[in-house]
């Protein structure tokens, strides 16, 4: 026969006993976390992931959260401790964060409202001033992450050099090489996808041409690429349709071509090239871009330097070229010749959103195809 009484005795031990354990579990609990591979998660632009952890390279590379807490922390390490990010909270401010070189964990917001926030970390600085890591992100104990499910929208995405990067669009003259003058939210591309409630992804790097860069790499042999330093992992294109894809090089070609004794010159021409060359070579592109974009319009656009100044016939490369392709997914647009001290402003940044905003405005059309996103001027 059973002892009531043991039996009593045996399940009031084992229920303090649970009641021990779990309080020691708790008390010796980090604040919530999740991994940067978590698909609690959200990026918008192109990033490489190892294990748990996310590779940020592209300007304009997005990290959305949403939780419910009162701070954020984010454990990370910078390759250089030269990029600048903006952290923009619920959509109402907004201030820059610049994390230092190596590891670090930082409380990046704290003494917020014991509510829902959304967060985005948004990379204001191209690869060039080095790649960040991030390893997880943490709330407050009593907070949590929650699903975050992002709206479908127009997708535009931006192949460009220094202009479209926003190199040195902070300073005065635009023309600082430092990476805190650089500021990729408040260049064209993001200004002008902000304006339309469009998703922005931006594939830009400084010095760089479509047939001749200041650096070893052309577009054509980066665009394609998931990390810019690793030519061996290729961007499944099929993963981002954009609806509208917005080209602005020839730039540096315009700079390059007249140095002969550039090394880069020597490299990939054997003789002065001819018109012919580089109206091939843009038109190659496009057509690349037409084929991996099935539904995307394409807006081939140069300018505001020296490359759309009279006279310049970088201008009629583009134009030959299109006309070339004749197929009605391409257009052509050209930003006025405003920006003559070197690269352009903040302000003449805005000048070309404004530009690009109306005209996408005046004839882009979005249409319930096949495709969800699909689009036609």
């Amino acid at each position: 026969m059973v002892n009531i009484k043991k039996l009593i005795l045996f399940k009031s031990i084992i229920v303090i006993a649970i009641f021990i354990s779990l309080y020691f579990t708790h008390k010796g609990q980090t604040n919530p976390t999740v991994r940067a591979n978590d698909p609690l998660i959200y990026y918008i632009g192109r990033i490489r992931i190892e294990d748990t952890t996310t590779i940020v390279s592209w300007s304009g590379t997005q990290i959305i959260i949403k939780f419910k807490g009162t701070e954020l922390k984010v454990s990370l390490h910078d390759e250089k401790g030269e990029n600048y990010y903006q952290i923009i909270i619920d959509q109402d401010s907004s201030f820059i964060f610049h994390p230092k070189q190596g590891y670090q964990t930082y409380r990046v917001l704290k003494n917020l409202k014991d509510t829902i926030h959304k967060v985005i970390f948004f990379k204001r600085t191209e690869y060039i001033f080095g790649r960040t890591k991030f390893f997880s992100f943490s709330v407050n104990k009593t907070g949590n992450f929650l699903p975050y499910s992002h709206p479908q929208r127009l997708k535009i995405e931006f192949y460009g050099n220094s202009i479209t990067a926003g190199l040195g669009n902070e300073h005065p003259t635009g023309s600082s090489m430092n990476s805190k003058y650089e500021n990729n939210y408040l260049a064209y591309g993001a200004i002008s996808a902000r304006s339309l409630n469009a998703d922005y992804v931006c594939i830009a790097r400084s010095g760089i041409g479509l047939t001749i860069s200041w650096d070893s790499l052309i577009m054509p042999e980066l665009f394609w690429r998931v990390d810019p330093y690793d030519s061996t992992i290729k961007w499944n294109f099929k993963n981002y349709q954009a609806d509208i894809v917005v080209i602005n090089l020839f730039q540096n070609d315009s700079w390059l071509v007249k140095m002969p004794f550039h090394a880069q010159y020597k490299r990939r021409f054997k003789q002065k090239p001819k018109d012919e060359f580089f109206i091939q070579n843009y038109y190659n592109f496009v057509d690349t871009l037409l084929k991996l974009y099935p539904y995307a319009q394409i807006i081939c656009t140069l300018g505001p330097m020296s490359a759309i100044a009279p006279n310049s016939k970088w201008k009629d490369y583009i134009l030959e070229a299109t006309e070339k392709l004749n197929n009605s997914r391409i257009h052509t647009l050209f930003f006025p010749y405003f920006s003559k001290h070197g690269h352009p402003t903040i302000e003449e940044h805005k000048k070309m959103a404004t530009i690009l905003v109306e005209y996408i405005k005046m004839n882009y059309k979005r249409q319930k195809t096949k495709r969800a996103n699909n689009g036609s001027f």
